[in-house]
């Protein structure tokens, strides 16, 4: 009897469970010379970028038609990442799985290394089908499965910046992009309603148990932990309700976080095709819009930097006809007018 009193008790404390957030770094500043755009952080950090108008694709292909091009043309000859894009384009994925998916999208350019990861992801979910755990049991099962993926997957350091699936199954080192989609890829399998949901600087799971809905943190390796006892993690203070993703725009925030990497490598080009393939998945992602804006205000500079005046000019100017309200491109615009008066003077 007592046994089965301490089993509900631990169902109740797991009902009330709460996404925290872990690994929170402060925004940084923008730096360098002229008005320089510093990137929107990735998923795991506060969004320094203003909220701007909504993404228009028709205006954006008008103004970069090169680069509405080449966002969607593969790194190299056969790359399956493009076949990705356009099964997505409806929405949904019909064709490849969320883990599939996302390892393409995220980087790997062979089927060696996307069997080599997938046999991995297949082991684990083979270990996990043969405990003993009763598929009536949603919380239980959603326990089970976020310990042994600590216990078998995640066994790196929780890294920010490791957004990377490929990573996450080879070396263990993870962040709530990452981990999270592993989460919902297990449960999924194994017959679990989950749920992605997403802030702008976070993003965590939600599972359908028969006491509602149970918080997941896949980051966190004691949360299930935490519960049983009744604490909780610190968490950040949330100003408004998460968005609850699709697959397809969870799947955005493998390019959005690949976008900021390349944007603080100073690799624009490449940056701004990784954001806009992130919008082309999901538009009502702010913070990739954002951070393709930063991308082009900072290829401007560049080209300043290199006296190309009129180059980057011409492509402040085409930023300007995309996105008039943002500050950057007016600011920097009298910046490389200055530039070039005190060059040619």
């Amino acid at each position: 009897m007592a046994l089965r009193l301490c089993q509900i008790l631990i169902r109740l404390l797991l009902a009330l469970a709460v996404v925290v957030l872990l690994g929170r770094i402060d925004p940084g500043e923008a730096r360098g010379e002229g008005n320089r755009s510093g990137p929107t952080r990735s998923v795991d950090a506060p969004a320094t970028s203003p909220t701007l108008a909504a993404f228009d694709a028709e205006e954006f292909g008008r103004q970069f038609p090169e680069l509405a091009a080449g966002a969607f043309t593969p790194a190299e000859p056969g790359h399956a990442a493009t076949e990705v894009m356009f099964d997505a384009e409806d929405g949904r994925l019909d064709h490849y799985s969320p883990l599939t998916a996302a390892l393409w999208l995220g980087g790997v350019t062979s089927e060696e290394v996307r069997r080599t990861c997938e046999a991995r992801f297949d082991v684990f979910l083979g270990e996990l089908r043969r405990q003993p755990v009763s598929g009536d049991d949603p919380a239980a099962l959603a326990w089970l499965i976020h310990e042994h993926l600590h216990r078998r997957l995640l066994t790196g350091e929780y890294e920010v910046a490791a957004s990377n699936l490929e990573g996450a199954l080879t070396g263990g080192a993870y962040n709530c992009v990452s981990a999270a989609l592993l989460y919902y890829e297990a449960s999924r399998q194994l017959g679990l309603h989950c749920e992605i949901v997403a802030w702008p600087d976070h993003v965590a799971c939600r599972v359908a148990t028969s006491h509602g809905s149970l918080a997941v943190e896949p980051t966190c390796v004691t949360w299930f932990e935490r519960a049983r006892r009744g604490t909780q993690a610190p968490t950040a203070p949330r100003t408004t309700p998460p968005r609850c993703l699709t697959e397809v725009q969870f799947l955005a925030l493998v390019d959005y976080n690949r976008g900021v990497a390349l944007l603080r490598e100073g690799r624009h080009q490449a940056a701004m095709q990784a954001n806009l393939r992130a919008l082309r998945l999901d538009p009502r992602n702010v913070s990739a819009r954002n951070n393709l804006l930063a991308a082009i205000n900072n290829e401007a500079l560049a080209l300043s930097r290199d006296r190309q005046f009129g180059a980057a000019l011409e492509l402040l100017a085409r930023g300007r006809r995309l996105a008039p309200d943002y500050a950057p491109f007016v600011i920097n615009t009298r910046h490389v007018e200055q530039q070039s008066q005190a060059t040619s003077g």
